[in-house]
């Protein structure tokens, strides 16, 4: 289960470049897997109660998540089908998050020239 998660950690950051959509999916996946992880260790361990409260928690994201997954799906079935209906899924193609710094990018111009 930790490398389900330690996989899901790296989507939403390479997410992080592509919709909001996308990384509030995975960040719900994130969140899921690691509340059933502790609600399984606590009720392993005897902690029903603990093991509930996870549980319920884990179960709230998973509904998020399932949201986030039907939206992106709807998104990608009108624009797949050309309905004229857009669904916003708030792009972050243009948002420079990790950008490189303009030492880098003017190098790597220099280098294009020769």
């Amino acid at each position: 289960m930790v490398a389900d998660n330690s996989h899901t950690c790296s989507f939403t950051l390479a997410a992080l470049r592509t919709n909001v959509t996308s990384v509030l999916l995975f960040f719900g996946l994130v969140m899921f897997f690691s509340l059933e992880c502790a609600a399984f260790n606590n009720a392993g361990n005897r902690n029903t109660t603990m093991a509930l409260y996870y549980q319920k928690a884990a179960g709230g994201f998973g509904i998020f998540t399932s949201i986030c997954a039907g939206w992106l799906t709807m998104h990608l079935t009108f624009a797949s089908t050309n309905l004229p209906v857009p669904v916003p899924i708030g792009d972050l193609s243009n948002v420079s998050i990790f950008s490189r710094s303009k030492r880098s990018s003017e190098s790597a111009e220099e280098s294009k020239d020769v």
